[in-house]
């Protein structure tokens, strides 16, 4: 499995907050219409943010790449943020059920 990380850095804490409803509707929208196969949205206590979208091809990941605008340039374009975005293979993973949660 492949995975597509997304850490991002936000310049104030407030905005970390405002942008976890934007971040859930972004990546909502992103379950609807792209070929991922999980996605999972961290909050690390210092205010990063770190998001992890796993998909089961290559040619997923690629067309997920391929779009001119993404979640992370919706929010560099409405937050000031910094934003790492790495390739992975994902090594293990376990989830004892699935289940969506959203908010903070």
């Amino acid at each position: 499995m492949l995975a597509r990380t997304y850490e991002i850095t936000f310049a104030e804490a407030k905005d970390t907050q405002l942008s976890v409803e934007v971040v859930n509707a972004l990546l909502g929208k992103d379950v609807a219409t792209q070929n991922v196969a999980g996605i999972k949205a961290l909050l690390r206590r210092d205010g990063t943010l770190l998001v992890v979208i796993l998909f089961d091809e290559l040619e997923d990941l690629r067309a997920y790449d391929a779009r001119t605008f993404t979640f992370a340039d919706t929010l560099k374009a409405s937050f000031p943020c910094e934003v790492e975005k790495h390739n992975s293979v994902a090594i293990f993973e376990f989830e004892r059920e699935a289940r969506i949660s959203m908010g903070v």
